[in-house]
Parts: structure tokens; sequence; C-alpha cells
């Protein structure tokens, strides 16, 4: 009886470990992304963990990629970050555009 009493407490204890690892995990992973996408415009981590399913992203519109960049409206303005040429829009963010 108390052997099995053991092997019950072992299993249940191994159970509960494993859960708070997977836990453990799960919220390293949406840290790691939620500060690598505010660091910058790095947001590889951000978009993986929302592939995933880990977190959920609304409202984050990424750059589109151009040779050739312009301003498409009054209220676009370039930057220069990096070495790279971004064009940004407080107006219409479908504006976000980054060169090369």
């Amino acid at each position: 009886m108390a052997e099995a009493m053991s092997s019950f407490l072992l299993t249940s204890a191994f159970r509960a470990a494993a859960a708070a690892t997977t836990a453990r995990l799960a919220r390293s992973a949406i840290t790691t992304a939620a500060v690598s996408a505010t660091r910058g415009p790095s947001a590889i981590a951000l978009a993986s963990a929302s592939k995933q399913g880990l977190i959920k992203v609304e409202g984050v519109r990424e750059y589109q990629v151009r040779a050739s960049i312009k301003p498409r409206c009054e209220h676009c303005y370039g930057v220069v970050r990096k070495g790279r040429r971004y064009i940004l829009c407080k107006k219409d963010p479908k504006h976000k555009q980054r060169q090369g």
C-alpha cells in the first residue's frame, strides 16, 4: 500500500512539474517576443509567437519593403535608423515603408 501511494505521489509530482515547466516556457516566449518587439523593427520573435498561438497581436502593421520609397501623403515623414531609410505616417499606418 505504501509503495502504491509513493508511486502515485511521484507521478502527480512529475505531472505538476511538467505543467509548471510548460507554463514557464510559454511565458518566457511571450516575454521575449514582447521585449524584442518593443526594442525596434525586429518583430520576428513577435511574429513567431503570434503564429504559434502564444499571443494575439492586433494593430501591428509591418513595413512595405521597396527599392524606392516615397511619401504617400502630407503626413508621411522619413527617418534613417541603423542605416536603413523608413517612411512613417501618423495618419495612415498603411503608408509605412522600408527601403531595401
